[in-house]
């Protein structure tokens, strides 16, 4: 008697606690239909709306529209994440009609507030087209390297004084998919230092360090501004004394290094810091034929650039634009990427040009990343 007892007690323990958990459940569908799934506009700009589809309290879907249908940029990603990236595009005045239109028309659409032009002379369209975004650097229009570390002074001075907790640079050449680099920071927290990007060499440069007593040589590695990178609010923090009042430029003068060049040898060997790898990020020392499309979707950063000056390097999607009209393919592949945007409506694919097999290797391939 006392054992059949127990067992019934035990059966009913077990069904409140079932009961409990179904409760709980249910609660947490219910309190999810609470959720304002409204959108709510955060701004009404002539050229773009941007609009946020609340999910829950904490994360957010964030959507644009220009001229025609919301287009969803991607899963869901953290709301204040994605209002605290600066993102800076290198330029210069020779590219703001070509490489800029190709940038305005695609991926600058993808968050239109947190994109800078940083380029050597002032350009009334370009910068009513931005939304006052085009930084007008005063550096020299040349591809010397004073020229370009003038310009990474400019860009890093530009982010401390933001209050943004990432700063990623590319150039104006690339292709950045926006909800993938943000998908990307994610991972890592702003507060403490972050390197983030993709070397261009078989090996750390090895050079003379002339700030050194006696003079000897040092080895590190750099991220290539090419394929884009990316350093956190804590990083920038303590480059400051090497950035501020034009100290970049010094820096760069002193080492006789070009920016991207320098700004690994401030980081990895004055502070003591390490490039962390992100092979998503792609330059145009790459052969872009070789990214496969099932993996596109996957990239962050994709080039037009060309290390070989017969050929052009772009990705090989489906092409909806002439060459003419798109000389980058930048227009193509977005709407690769995003089919809903307005630039894609009514396009189809063009016939296939002949075009010989591309074979070659890429010269990153093999090369030997930590």
């Amino acid at each position: 008697m006392k054992l059949r007892l127990v067992q019934l007690f035990k059966h009913a323990a077990y069904g409140f606690s079932f009961f409990c958990i179904l409760t709980v459940l249910g609660s947490f569908h219910r309190s999810d239909k609470n959720y304002d799934h409204s959108l709510t506009l955060l701004d009404d700009n002539p050229r773009f709306r941007r609009a946020i589809l609340n999910s829950t309290p904490e994360r957010s879907k964030v959507l644009l529209e220009r001229e025609g249908p919301l287009v969803e940029l991607g899963p869901t990603v953290p709301q204040r994440l994605a209002k605290d990236v600066y993102i800076s595009v290198k330029t210069t005045r020779k590219y703001h009609a070509q490489r800029l239109g190709d940038i305005l028309d695609t991926w600058f659409l993808l968050a239109p507030e947190n994109v800078y032009f940083f380029t050597d002379s002032t350009d009334s369209a370009i910068d009513q087209a931005t939304g006052g975004h085009l930084i007008q650097t005063n550096c020299a229009s040349t591809h010397s390297r004073q020229a370009l570390n003038c310009k990474m002074n400019a860009e890093l001075e530009h982010f401390l004084d933001s209050g943004r907790s990432w700063m990623c640079h590319f150039d104006d050449d690339n292709y950045v998919n926006v909800p993938q680099l943000i998908r990307m920071l994610g991972n890592y927290d702003p507060r403490r230092d972050w390197y983030l990007g993709r070397p261009s060499t078989r090996g750390p440069i090895d050079i003379v360090d002339p700030q050194g007593e006696p003079a000897k040589k040092v080895k590190f590695w750099f991220a290539t501004g090419g394929a884009g990178f990316c350093l956190s609010k804590s990083l920038v923090t303590k480059m400051a004394p090497y950035v501020r009042d034009g100290k970049f430029v010094a820096l760069g003068d002193k080492i006789r290094l070009p920016d991207d060049v320098t700004l690994g040898y401030l980081i990895e060997h004055l502070l003591d810091k390490r490039l962390i790898v992100v092979d998503k990020l792609h330059s145009h020392l790459e052969s872009m034929r070789l990214v496969r499309l099932d993996q596109l979707h996957e990239q962050i950063s994709l080039s037009a650039g060309s290390y070989n000056d017969q050929k052009k390097n772009v990705v090989a999607v489906p092409q909806l634009f002439t060459d003419a009209e798109d000389p980058q393919h930048f227009r193509s592949l977005h709407c690769f990427l995003f089919p809903k945007s307005r630039i894609c409506a009514g396009r189809s694919p063009l016939p296939p040009t002949p075009t010989s097999p591309d074979t070659e290797e890429t010269p990153l391939a093999d090369m030997d990343f930590r």
